[in-house]
């Protein structure tokens, strides 16, 4: 064969092998440019912005759900509230049926204390994915703080049904059976956390309160005593193993436990007013009146509010002798404590009928009665705020105004604990 011949054979060959080359390369880059492009890309490169970039991302995709979704999280994250729930409303609006978008919408609204929208959102959320956990933790979280534990119950069922190994989930079920007055529940799913984690104090903290209501106090007393080996330095389980033994007996040798316990609870949060009472109340017991007395004067500091604390300071002054004094303090208890109650039971009624204006002057009044100004004033503005203009309310009102600010009592900010008005 001549070099001719074996060229002309050559040729052909070395152009299909540049061909395969140049196709398989085209490929390559069709398949690295369609990545670029792809959902998955796109989300790796939202979550890699910071809150600037995904503001300019914004202004090139206004429209564009995933974008804001991350932008309302980034906006979250920097303390920007009102900026991120807009965000995620849009995302919801131009997607509803983005998951993400409608439990972070739902957790911004929890935030806010808007807890009717959240429950509806966190709703949504669980029927377009019932199998994910986190909305059904959401809407679990607005029942809560909505004030009905029994409500909040199921969805966290849920929750440990999706995650039956989770023990978060299983010690946050038992703490709500516990507040909805489902002893036997509660103690069961408490009993499941501290088999799943058994190293978190406080499962076996909570573990002891529940035995300690089924008077289990052996049970209670080595619950706590698990608890405080895992973590000594918590005051709750210190006071709670002392209340355990001033239960268990009132033998010295019980009462001295208590009293080291007690001791340690102070010693841990010096703060703690219901420590110094019921050391106080330990002290009265056993006849030592001045050490009573005093645990009892610094629980009163410590919480006005405490009419229990007040009171028995005024018994242990009269058994020291100061009887006057003491039976000021008895008689200032008792009023304290009809106080609280009658300001208790008229708050409960209007979160049972927060639609009810007339409810709210009155509460509106009783706080003025007993020097609450700013829940006070918080009141007035929710009564004028459900209805017509009332002159006579707005008067008042004003009165009580230029009373405070002649007092330099005026509170530069009004809040209360009760919810606002319905919307209209």
């Amino acid at each position: 064969m001549s070099l001719t011949e074996a060229g002309q054979q050559t040729r052909p060959r070395s152009v299909s092998r540049l061909a395969i080359i140049l196709g398989l390369g085209l490929v390559a880059i069709g398949a690295s440019v369609a990545v670029r492009q792809s959902p998955w890309a796109h989300e790796r490169r939202l979550e890699s912005m910071n809150l600037e970039e995904l503001a300019l991302a914004i202004h090139d995709h206004p429209t564009d759900p995933l974008t804001l979704y991350h932008y309302g999280r980034a906006l979250l994250k920097a303390g920007q509230v009102d900026a991120s729930q807009k965000a995620l409303e849009t995302a919801v609006k131009l997607d509803p049926r983005m998951y993400r978008a409608r439990v972070g919408l739902g957790s911004v609204l929890l935030e806010r204390g808007d807890l009717r929208r959240a429950v509806d959102e966190f709703q949504q959320a669980a029927r377009l994915r019932p199998q994910e956990p986190e909305a059904h933790v959401g809407l679990s979280q607005a029942y809560y703080r909505a004030g009905s534990p029994t409500r909040a119950i199921e969805p966290l069922k849920k929750v440990v049904q999706l995650q039956p190994g989770s023990a978060a989930a299983w010690y946050n079920l038992g703490k709500l059976y516990g507040e909805a007055h489902q002893s036997d529940h509660a103690l069961e799913a408490m009993k499941k956390a501290v088999a799943l984690d058994p190293k978190v104090a406080a499962y076996w903290r909570d573990l002891g309160r529940l035995h300690r209501h089924y008077s289990q106090n052996k049970e209670a007393e080595a619950a706590y005593k698990k608890a405080l080996k895992l973590d000594d330095s918590d005051p709750v389980a210190w006071y709670w193993l002392g209340q355990l033994y001033v239960e268990m007996s009132d033998s010295p040798e019980y009462r001295g436990y208590a009293e080291q316990s007690l001791l340690r609870a102070i010693s841990r949060a010096p703060d703690m007013a219901e420590a110094h009472f019921e050391l106080g109340r330990l002290y009265e017991r056993r006849g030592s009146y001045p050490l009573a007395a005093a645990r009892f004067r610094e629980a009163t500091r410590l919480d006005m509010s405490d009419d229990k604390a007040l009171y028995h300071l005024g018994l242990a002054l009269t058994k020291m002798g100061s009887r006057e004094e003491g039976q000021k303090l008895i008689r200032g208890a008792q009023a304290l404590g009809a106080a609280k109650r009658e300001i208790k039971n008229l708050e409960n009624r209007i979160r049972a009928e927060a639609g009810n204006r007339e409810l709210r002057l009155r509460m509106a009044r009783l706080y003025r009665k007993y020097g609450n100004a700013e829940a006070a004033l918080s009141q007035y503005t929710v009564y004028r705020s459900m209805g017509a203009p009332d002159a006579t309310v707005d008067k008042e009102e004003a009165a009580y105004r230029e009373e405070l600010r002649r007092a330099n009592a005026l509170p530069a900010q009004e809040l209360s604990a009760l919810p606002p008005a319905p919307a209209p």
